[in-house]
């Protein structure tokens, strides 16, 4: 189980091995699962589609896979810090700015670099003042 933050907002995520990459499957928080039941009502599908031995064969499956798990255990805690802070600055509090990131210390200048490039292309092969001598 891991946390994320894309777009100013923390999701949830399963990390899996699949094959030979990692895979990431965004979950939903506890308070963002709606009842079906509650939200479609009568328009569910019936189960007359699947058999008894079927569904006995389904739910052990199911049942094989299943670890315990309790979403509640998982919390938005972006969503929890920025509502820290738009509380501090609401009771004009005193909010701490974050550590900035590191600064890389081996700056490259962009020019000597492409002028580097250009003179090493230059020594492959006779330049337009080298040829009309």
């Amino acid at each position: 189980m891991a946390t994320f933050v894309m777009r100013g907002r923390q999701y949830l995520a399963a990390l899996k091995a699949e094959k030979h990459v990692l895979a990431a499957h965004v979950l939903h928080w506890a308070d963002e699962v709606r009842d079906p039941h509650r939200e479609l009502g009568a328009s569910l599908p019936d189960r007359s589609g699947a058999t008894a031995s079927e569904l006995d064969v389904a739910v052990q499956l199911l049942e094989s896979m299943a670890v315990d798990w309790n979403p509640k255990d998982y919390r938005d805690t972006f969503q929890e810090r920025v509502r820290a802070l738009i509380d501090a600055k609401r009771h004009n509090e005193v909010i701490e700015k974050a550590v900035p990131p590191p600064q890389s210390t081996a700056s490259v200048d962009l020019m000597e670099a492409l002028q580097a490039t250009i003179e090493k292309a230059r020594g492959a092969r006779p330049s337009q003042s080298q040829t009309s001598q």
